[in-house]
């Protein structure tokens, strides 16, 4: 009995190692377009861990920025940078608004999808902004 433990909690660990190991990506494994966005907007910058979630990956920064960026280089979702990084993807009226309404506030986080924008500051106020960076109720 407890030799088929032992087998039995030696597949479970094969196997999840295995789920875990999966979604793990090297940056030679990444899209040309993936390594481009992060050339482009984090040049110099390490990238410490990279995750495939399907038609996406999170690239997560030695600083612990972390950008989901699909498979064509259009980023999702970004959390934890200097806010400099952030304003660059955004569209220049969307930051112009949030800085008009909140001027002591900055930009923390940003997810970007079809539907438009959703911006998070540090006040936790939290924006939404359609395609064309107007604001969305």
């Amino acid at each position: 009995m407890k030799r088929t433990n032992s087998i039995f909690g030696l597949i479970i660990n094969i196997a999840a190692n295995k789920l875990q190991n999966d979604s793990t990506v090297f940056y030679s494994q990444l899209p040309a377009e993936v390594k481009a966005f992060a050339n482009n907007y984090f040049p110099g910058r390490a990238i410490a861990f990279i995750e495939n979630e399907g038609i996406a990956y999170t690239l997560t920064f030695d600083d612990e920025t972390k950008v989901t960026v699909n498979a064509d280089g259009t980023w999702q979702e970004m959390d934890y940078s200097n806010e400099a990084e952030l304003i660059s993807l955004l569209p220049t009226n969307i930051t112009a608004s949030i800085k008009k309404c909140f001027t002591d506030a900055k930009i923390v986080k940003a997810k970007h999808n079809a539907e438009g924008y959703v911006v998070e500051l540090t006040n936790a106020i939290c924006m939404k902004f359609n395609c064309q960076g107007a604001f969305a109720a």
